[in-house]
């Protein structure tokens, strides 16, 4: 079946995240059986698509300089439902954001995702605020504060980490990001239409100036025989990704290939030259 290759390029902050897969072209072929996966790579397939989403709002809104900060309980403070945790971490959201309008500070952006286990909260937040004041404040048992320290691949790292840590069970089975529609075949990801408001069942969440990451898409660009060489002898080859992209240097290629259809599956990281850094125009979350 002749196909196309399809590459969803995401701009996020200084780095640059590239899906490319095929885009099959049916003409008058007999329509082909839709590709079910198991419930295990289905699982796996929206881990991995919630540590790339993560990563990729984590880039275009946070970097060196900002912070992390762990929002723990004592055992005197543990609450009675997820609900009222919810509550406790959005009052110190509150309390953060009235320390920063005294200190004259800018607005901050910030992003809240619960932890698995014992209850606990991650916060990415903007710096520019004293650590002890944030750390005391929490009130409810314990809290610490680190810098955010990107390396090569951004905070992917740390995106990752996060969203490793979110146990499904402990929300009824809704993932990490349950408000979105993953096709299992090509990876792509899509907000639902309303029904995050509607179910509530969005399990992290942030500040309304956040800017979520939208995808550049371009067909054909690149020919199925370049495909395989860039996912075979030139998966690593940071000449052939620079010229490419040019102005971004190479972090990593992750190339799977797909025995039901016979395409190449391909995940691009690379980072924007010192020299060639501009300042982001803002895209704003909905």
């Amino acid at each position: 079946m002749r196909c196309r290759y399809r590459e969803n390029i995401y701009k996020c902050g200084e780095y640059l995240e590239v899906d490319i897969f095929p885009v099959f072209h049916r003409g008058n072929s007999r329509r082909r059986k839709r590709y079910k996966p198991t419930s295990e790579m289905q699982a796996r397939l929206n881990q991995r698509n919630a540590e790339r989403m993560l990563t990729r709002l984590l880039n275009e809104n946070f970097s060196k300089g900002d912070l992390e900060v762990t929002l723990t309980y004592s055992n005197a403070n543990l609450p009675d439902s997820k609900e009222q945790a919810e509550r406790d971490a959005k009052n110190y959201i509150r309390r953060v954001k009235r320390l920063r309008s005294k200190a004259k500070l800018e607005e901050m952006r910030y992003v809240v995702i619960p932890g698995g286990g014992r209850t606990h909260f991650h916060i990415i937040m903007t710096g520019g605020i004293d650590r002890e004041k944030l750390e005391t404040i929490w009130g409810k048992g314990y809290a610490n504060t680190k810098r955010l320290a990107p390396d090569g691949d951004g905070l992917a790292g740390l995106a990752c980490y996060i969203a490793r840590q979110y146990e499904v069970d402990a929300y009824d089975g809704n993932d990490l990001f349950s408000g979105y529609e993953i096709d299992a075949e090509t990876g792509e990801v899509t907000e639902r239409d309303g029904s995050v408001r509607t179910k509530g069942k969005k399990r992290f969440w942030g500040s309304k100036n956040l800017i979520r990451p939208e995808a550049e898409t371009r067909d054909g660009r690149i020919s199925q025989a370049r495909i395989e060489e860039l996912a075979t002898i030139d998966s690593f080859s940071r000449e052939a990704w620079e010229s490419i992209y040019p102005g971004y240097s190479f972090s990593r290629c992750e190339p799977q290939y797909n025995q039901e259809n016979g395409g190449w599956y391909i995940h691009v990281r690379l980072r924007r030259e010192e020299q060639r850094r501009a300042k982001k125009s803002p895209r704003q979350i909905t």
